[in-house]
């Protein structure tokens, strides 16, 4: 018999439903991806800044960007300013 399934929670909910629903950024997307396809030495970019105003969208593209990079089984890692090394 299998155990009853855990509900998610709100949180879980609306990170699943902005990740499903993202919308804006395609050149941004496009070429993040472009980069992700070809081999390492024709790749034109290897590290991509991201800046800005507050608000703007920028931890969302980050989001966006991490997890086109798992799926394309990349390694990826989050840092922030507050990073110690």
């Amino acid at each position: 018999m299998n155990p009853p399934k855990k509900s998610k929670s709100l949180q879980e909910i609306v990170k699943q439903r902005q990740q499903t629903t993202f919308v804006g950024r395609e050149p941004q997307i496009a070429l993040f991806w472009q980069n992700l396809e070809r081999s390492p030495e024709f790749r034109d970019y290897f590290i991509f800044n991201v800046w800005g105003q507050g608000g703007v969208g920028k931890s969302t593209l980050l989001r966006q960007f991490r997890k086109i990079a798992d799926e394309a089984q990349f390694a990826t890692a989050l840092t922030s300013e507050h990073s110690s090394d």
